[in-house]
């Protein structure tokens, strides 16, 4: 990782690399942070690849990076190319590893691709992942809603907006899919957690890296997130985007956003060295597999939170190919939930049944962590 000349647009490093310190910058990533190789965007990559060419289902749109289908059925098809693709070709992960080292503790993905988060995981950092779906649900009667832990270095929040490589009905693809997508967040003020768009409001510097500002959906996010407001007194930087003057000129005027001309990986090698200079601590990658502890889980059964529990030991045997625990344990869960939205058990009653619950996902949860340290490292 070595050091090269410093953007000279910046106006002042320190004020960046303290409001990081301070958890008060935000970084906001993009799809064009994303490569196959230095020079080449993934998405480039991809839909010049033989599933994608001349296909008979579907077109690529490139002013709008969408596909458009010739038949509705075959987003199935297309989801299915879409991931088989990223899972069986790599990108070039040299400034994401940059990324996830300094120390932002919050990251929004404006993104279709799931690199980023699988960077973390590979480095085996904790953090708080979260997407937006465009199936929004409000939680059902007794079910606990998905929350936000104040993101800090140590447990940063990176929260994908284009949804989830693995959640067919959340990605952004289609047309259609970006259509609901904005039906949903206009219609409802709750899509995006109000913690999300709280820390942008308080953040004192935002960061736009890998942006084509040209999309028009793009400019709607940022209206959505209140980067509009001219009184808010955080500072929003950018890199040249090599969008059009009259498209540069509105995100100056209506956003604030100040671009600097400079290339991805010379900035975030510039700030990955500040960060150094200042002694600012860098997070630190870890060989071989991470194993989960039980303190992952305790925030979670402390607060009766055994929805987000189950969800988290539902990831974790799936992970780990262990035997399956939580369908039982749901089972069970949901009787308890019935019998208190039916009311048909007294309150001491129904704190001793709570109380039992809790020991039970404590015992699969403790077994499964057990039967993870025996599992042979890679």
């Amino acid at each position: 990782m070595n050091a090269t000349a410093e953007s000279p647009d910046v106006d002042d490093w320190n004020e960046l690399v303290n409001a990081i310190k301070d958890g008060k910058c935000v970084l906001f990533v993009g799809p064009e942070t994303v490569l196959k190789e230095p020079g080449v965007p993934y998405h480039q990559a991809l839909v010049s690849s033989a599933d994608f060419q001349e296909n008979k289902y579907f077109k690529y749109i490139p002013k709008d990076e969408m596909f458009l289908l010739w038949e509705k059925q075959n987003r199935n098809k297309l989801v299915n190319r879409f991931r088989n693709y990223c899972q069986q070709n790599n990108f070039f992960d040299e400034t994401y590893k940059k990324i996830t080292a300094i120390p932002f503790n919050t990251i929004i993905a404006v993104s279709r691709y799931p690199f980023l988060v699988q960077t973390f995981e590979k480095s085996n950092l904790n953090f708080q992942h979260q997407w937006f779906s465009k199936n929004f649900s409000k939680p059902k009667p007794g079910e606990t809603e998905e929350v936000i832990e104040t993101p800090t270095a140590e447990n940063p929040l990176v929260y994908n907006l284009f949804g989830k490589l693995n959640l067919d009905d959340s990605l952004l693809l289609t047309h259609a899919d970006l259509f609901d997508y904005l039906s949903e967040l206009l219609k409802n003020e709750n899509a995006i957690p109000t913690e999300l768009k709280d820390l942008v409001k308080s953040a004192d510097e935002i960061i736009f890296l890998g942006f084509k500002f040209d999309r028009w959906y793009v400019q709607l996010l940022l209206r959505l997130f209140k980067l509009d407001d001219h009184n808010a007194e955080f500072q929003r930087i950018s890199l040249s985007s090599g969008d059009e003057d009259d498209v540069l000129s509105i995100c100056e005027t209506d956003f604030k956003i100040k671009f600097i001309d400079d290339k991805l990986d010379s900035f975030v090698n510039t700030l990955y060295n500040k960060c150094i200079e200042s002694g600012l601590k860098l997070r630190e990658f870890t060989s071989g597999p991470k194993v989960p502890q039980m303190t992952d889980f305790t925030p979670l059964l402390e607060t009766n939170r055994f929805d987000d529990a189950l969800k988290k030991l539902r990831e974790l045997e799936t992970k780990y190919n262990l035997p399956d625990r939580v369908t039982g344990l749901t089972g069970s869960w949901n009787e308890i939930r019935e019998k208190e939205i039916n009311r048909t058990l007294r309150d001491d009653d129904l704190t001793i049944e709570k109380n039992s619950f809790r020991n039970q996902l404590i015992n699969a949860i403790q077994s499964d962590i057990d039967q993870i340290k025996q599992l042979p490292s890679n």
